[in-house]
């Protein structure tokens, strides 16, 4: 298989990932080492119970760790994303609302391209 030419400075690069993008993620996973390596976009509702955007924005903007941009769509809920009815499930503390935003779902498109093509272009 041939490659790109400039692929050689991913390949010999050590990151794991060039670029991450994190919807609605589980911040937590990130606390043994408190920063990343690679550009990291997280998207996440400020509405979201299971997987709240503050411990990201605490995690985060507040030890100003580098290289990571965070979006917080006022008012979204967890699975923003997901065109389906809006629903309630349990969660690991208690009910959960999913429901659909197709403004959030249409930025959070748009600001995941961008940030894609500005990274992983080769």
């Amino acid at each position: 298989m041939d490659l790109p030419a400039n692929a050689e400075r991913y390949i010999e690069d050590k990151r794991p990932f060039a670029a991450h993008v994190g919807i609605y993620p589980f911040c937590s996973i990130y606390l043994p080492r408190r920063t990343v390596y690679s550009p990291l976009l997280i998207l996440g509702g400020s509405a979201d119970t299971w997987t709240p955007i503050g411990n990201c924005k605490d995690l985060f903007e507040r030890s100003r760790v580098p290289n990571v941009t965070i979006i917080e769509y006022d008012g979204a809920t967890h699975a923003w994303d997901a065109p389906y009815p809006t629903r309630t499930v349990a969660g690991t503390f208690g009910p959960v609302v999913l429901a659909y935003d197709a403004s959030a779902t249409q930025d959070g498109i748009r600001h995941s391209m961008a940030f894609i093509e500005r990274h992983l272009r080769f």
